[in-house]
Parts: structure tokens; sequence; C-alpha cells
């Protein structure tokens, strides 16, 4: 669950700032909350989308991997993108997503 600017970035993106609990950079004053919103709504539809894509609808699924990758694209949206290209059996697209999202692991925002 996406709880604080912490839990999206290590440092505020503005001022280099160490990020607390706050919605609000303590040095800029830089307001998170609406990207904090955008995670939260992100998270949601990446989990409808794995519940539609487990239930075999994956025109819906799909579509929910999108709308959620359209909010943020993040470790969590890339995953669900490549399941539902798995399950539309786009092999090559499934494969360049899981590199993206390994890499994505392997290198997180500061």
């Amino acid at each position: 669950m996406i709880a604080s600017p912490a839990d999206l970035w290590r440092r505020c993106p503005v001022c280099r700032a160490r990020l607390k609990e706050s919605p609000r950079c303590r040095r800029c004053e830089t307001d998170f909350s609406a990207a904090m919103e955008k995670a939260k709504e992100s998270r949601a539809l990446s989990r409808q989308a794995r519940i539609k894509l487990r239930g075999g609808l994956i025109d819906e699924g799909e579509e929910e991997a999108l709308q959620a990758g359209r909010k943020r694209l993040d470790a969590d949206t890339l995953q669900t993108l490549a399941l539902a290209a798995l399950a539309r059996r786009s092999f090559p697209r499934a494969l360049s997503l899981w590199s993206r999202w390994k890499e994505s692991v392997a290198n997180p925002c500061p």
C-alpha cells in the first residue's frame, strides 16, 4: 500500500531531500498527494487486472492493466502487463515487459 512519498521515492525529485511520511516535502514543500493517489489507483487497477486474467477475462484484464500503466508504470504494473501479454500468447511482448520489470527491480527509483 502506498502510504507516503517515501514509498514512491527515497528522495524528493525536486530538491533531493530525504522523504518521510508527510505528503509534502519538508524542504521545498512540494505536494506529492496527487502522485500518491495515482500510485494507489494504479495498484488497484493492476490488482483487478490480475483477478480478471486469472478468471480468463483476457480483454478486460488487459484493458485494466493498460489503464494501470497509464496511471503509473512501476514494477507491479510491468509484471501485470507481462501476464496479460502471456495470456494473449504474445511471447515477444511478454519477454520485453519482463526485461523492463527486471531492470526496474534491479534499479529502483533513487
